[in-house]
């Protein structure tokens, strides 16, 4: 993402008064959004700041769709907060900070106002966990997912039992009925065969899924090998809801779960940075089956790469008599190695799914955790068909929202439109965390060159005898998220912001345009570097903008220590440049009459003059950047640089004699 820049003309200037002034962005072209910003203005003021125990968040005004990612930063320890909302929506609308949902209304018509109150947030929120860091922030119309176009990189193995005790019940190893009709009401019945109900599951999965462009579904079928029923990847649901239909209706046969681990493996291939690969296993029972062409099932080797199982005749029977005994470890042992090579080897995250009363069965509940806890999946097991149909549809959403590799709001036809008001706000009282400004000390605010490199890092040199007191990294990441933010100097990396904190999936959450850093990570008189990475999943992550800076506040010491001893200490009439393009002259002291001049810019002083040298290592504090432009611009009445001259300072002047006395006796 590049950024563009415009600078307002002077003669606006006249236009903006003391107070609140507002700017209105209006498009008038097709496309209509914001995907990072700022305005800089400059002013002068004889104000001194402070620091305050409350702020008001300001939600900026919107007038079309409602469709806000945002952050905010409370440079303190949050003590109470609230949320006051002006809006004008015929569609539903919710609020999330962080991972949260704080509002929701889903009866919007017109125009309407909502306040969340302290106690309602508190219970929420854990406000030790929202202070002093950027918390994203989200507002927008719930039907936002029905009005856009989705883009995902999933590469999906959706596995299958198969074996003989999938035509038992859902809730007891009697045989069940079959059903063929997916709408039929008898298919969520518990007479209803475990084998009917998945293969309509599976359909509803595999739909979900692929309605997400970019997204591919493989499948394999399994029971005691998986060299049957496959098919690899592909787009085409139809394709897909055939092979599906294929599976037996009256399954037979063992349970060999790492063979269809590796027929998932052999599936996928190898990793690819550029898609997310995720393996779902579902079985009703315990694996009976290793993957090595090995008869031994108590001392022998179990971890293979085959799709076939072993011994011919089961390790295992895997009836209930094996649920609480430990027959069939190498089995179990044997589909652990799969996932591990999987989700070693392929970066694939694997995922399982008890089909049906596998909690009553403690090795068979163990093996199945044990899949998702070495495949950084997670793990689900029900009894009961309308939980195992949520499973499956949280399952299949889950994978769209890591997947996800861009989302565009593609308006068309007659909507109607929404609008936030810019009377919305969030306020929070707060314990301030911020240094006071001291005497002696004077703020400047300094903005780095862009980042120009695709790695966006942006390296900044903090002057000794500064300090740091605060810092804000911007981000231009248009479709994508802001992912982390760091700091690196002599004492390491610091993370300041790291997104997925609120989760793997960043979809429903909020992205900051401007991070916020706490000058505690900026170290004085070294390179700082801050580097911003944005992604649309803490797996898939890329680079930031080339235009994306750092701007930092800094207290700078306004005197200089005592040098070295001069000749003289007259003084000179200065010329100073500042950064905004403005200059000044001054005396120093205020009272010089004579005629030398002074030029900071180009460092032409007199280097003899104890004044001259004085107020040129003054003025050099000032110059953050070394440029010859001093960053504070101060007015002429404001400036006054007094020299405090110490005459007749003894020193060693002309030839010394030294002499060397040896007594002897």
């Amino acid at each position: 993402m590049m950024a563009d820049k415009w600078i307002i003309n002077n003669t606006y200037l006249q236009n903006f008064n003391t107070g609140k002034n507002t700017i209105t962005l209006n498009f008038s072209g097709g496309i209509s959004y914001i995907s990072g910003g700022y305005l800089r203005v400059g002013y002068k003021t004889i104000a001194r700041p402070y620091t305050a125990s409350n702020m008001t968040f300001w939600l900026p005004g919107i007038n079309g769709i409602i469709n806000l990612y945002s952050a905010f930063y409370v440079p303190g320890n949050i003590t109470g907060m609230n949320i006051s909302l002006h809006y004008f929506s015929n569609y539903s609308i919710m609020m999330m900070i962080g991972n949260k949902t704080v509002f929701e209304d889903d009866n919007a018509t017109g125009e309407s106002y909502a306040d969340v109150t302290n106690e309602t947030l508190y219970s929420i929120l854990k406000y030790d966990e929202l202070s002093m860091k950027s918390v994203p922030i989200r507002l927008g119309l719930k039907q936002i997912a029905n009005i856009s176009t989705d883009t995902g990189n999933a590469d999906v193995v959706l596995i299958t039992d198969l074996s003989g005790s999938m035509n038992w019940r859902l809730n007891s190893d009697n045989n069940g009925n079959t059903v063929t009709n997916c709408s039929s009401p008898s298919l969520y019945l518990s007479t209803t065969k475990r084998i009917s109900l998945a293969k309509c599951l599976d359909k509803n999965f595999v739909a979900i899924v692929l309605n997400t462009t970019g997204n591919r579904i493989a499948l394999v079928g399994f029971a005691r090998d998986a060299n049957t029923y496959y098919r690899g990847l592909t787009d085409n649901l139809s394709l897909v809801t055939a092979d599906i239909n294929s599976y037996p209706n009256s399954p037979s046969g063992g349970t060999c779960i790492c063979c269809a681990i590796n027929r998932a493996f052999n599936i996928i291939g190898s990793r690819n940075a550029s898609r997310q690969r995720f393996i779902i296993v579902m079985s009703d029972g315990i694996p009976t089956y290793k993957c090595v062409n090995n008869g031994d099932c108590t001392n022998g080797p179990y971890e293979g790469n085959l799709t076939t199982g072993y011994p011919l005749w089961a390790c295992c029977g895997g009836g209930e008599d094996n649920c609480d005994d430990n027959q069939c470890w190498q089995s179990t042992g044997s589909a652990n190695y799969s996932v591990r090579r999987a989700a070693t080897e392929l970066d694939a995250e694997v995922d399982s799914i008890g089909f049906g009363p596998v909690k009553s069965c403690a090795f068979a509940n163990a093996t199945l955790r044990g899949i998702a806890e070495i495949g950084n999946g997670t793990y689900s097991s029900s009894s009961n068909s309308s939980e195992l149909d949520e499973i499956y549809a949280k399952l299949a959403k889950h994978i769209v929202s890591l997947s996800y590799v861009e989302q565009t709001a593609n308006i068309t036809g007659k909507l109607l439109p929404s609008v936030l008001y810019p009377d919305s706000y969030i306020h929070f009282n707060y314990n301030p965390s911020v240094a006071e400004i001291e005497f002696n000390r004077i703020p400047i605010t300094v903005e780095s060159m862009p980042a120009g490199n695709n790695i966006s890092e942006v390296r900044v040199y903090i002057p000794p005898d500064s300090l740091v007191i605060s810092a804000k990294a911007t981000s231009y990441s248009a479709n994508k998220w802001t992912a982390n933010v760091s700091v690196s100097n002599i004492a390491g990396v610091t993370t300041a912001y790291l997104l997925s904190e609120y989760g793997k999936s960043f979809v429903p959450l909020g992205d900051p345009f401007t991070v916020d850093i706490p000058g505690s990570l900026f170290v004085s008189g070294v390179n700082n570097t801050v580097t911003t990475i944005t992604g649309v999943n803490p797996k898939n992550l890329t680079g930031g903008s080339v235009d994306n800076r750092l701007i930092y506040t800094m207290l700078l010491t306004g005197s200089v220590d005592y040098d070295r001893v001069f000749k003289r200490a007259d003084g000179c009439r200065w010329r100073l440049d500042f950064e905004d393009g403005s200059n000044q002259t001054f005396n120093a002291p205020p009272l010089y009459n004579g005629s030398k001049s002074c030029y900071y810019i180009n460092g032409g002083y007199d280097s003899g003059d104890a004044v001259d040298d004085a107020v040129y290592r003054l003025l050099s504090r000032l110059d953050v950047d070394g440029d010859g432009l001093v960053d504070v611009t101060i007015r002429g009445d404001q400036l006054a640089i007094e020299a405090f001259a110490i005459p007749n300072v003894p020193s060693l002047w002309g030839p010394g004699i030294v002499e060397v006395r040896v007594w002897a006796r």
